[in-house]
């Protein structure tokens, strides 16, 4: 009696075979390190989570008014980091965007009357220079030593036109002390 093998069954065997091969491809061997190295990624964080709009006097809108926010924006890692940028921007609830004029603000009462950055949106970082990094030109930006948190206010003043209900989305620049480049954003309510 002569008896057929299935057709299908070397198919269904070769596209297991790939898809188990495909599925477990690495680089790695017994003496590479982790890829995170056990570090945490950099964090992000605000205070408050949700921020109340200040409507801003003297200004000659025709329209809404111009207002502002207070910000304090926490960074945070498990190892060294560098932060190179912060970035913010404002979608109100209609989907208008904007970019704020953004200024560094100690704890307090501080609504300024002139704007000291030449890009909007853009957080100007405290800095001492570049910094080292072995085997690297340096890079500018706030190092953030291991372990630790930095706490960074913000005072965002915005135009004359939003409305002042929606979303600031922050979003930060990192590298670590190897030059490899990181990033994390969040989300802050504006109610």
């Amino acid at each position: 009696m002569y008896e057929r093998f299935p057709t299908y069954a070397p198919v269904v065997l070769a596209l297991l075979l790939t898809a188990s091969v495909a599925c477990n491809r690495t680089a790695a061997s017994p003496t590479t390190p982790s890829p995170a190295g056990g570090a945490l990624k950099p964090s992000l964080t605000a205070e408050p989570q949700i921020v109340r709009p200040e409507f801003l006097a003297g200004s000659s809108c025709t329209t809404r008014s111009s207002f502002g926010v207070r910000i304090t924006v926490t960074l945070g890692a498990g190892e060294d980091l560098i932060l190179r940028g912060l970035r913010f921007s404002f979608t109100d609830r209609f989907g208008d965007r904007a970019l704020p004029e953004v200024f560094p603000a100690p704890h307090g009462s501080f609504i300024p009357s002139s704007s000291p950055i030449p890009f909007p949106g853009v957080a100007p970082l405290p800095s001492r220079g570049p910094i080292p990094i072995p085997g690297l030109p340096p890079i500018d930006g706030l190092l953030v030593s291991a372990r630790t948190s930095r706490e960074l206010p913000f005072f965002l003043r915005f135009g004359c036109g939003l409305f002042p209900e929606g979303t600031i989305l922050i979003d930060g620049d990192f590298n670590d002390r190897n030059g490899r480049p990181d990033r994390a954003e969040m989300r802050v309510s504006v109610r």
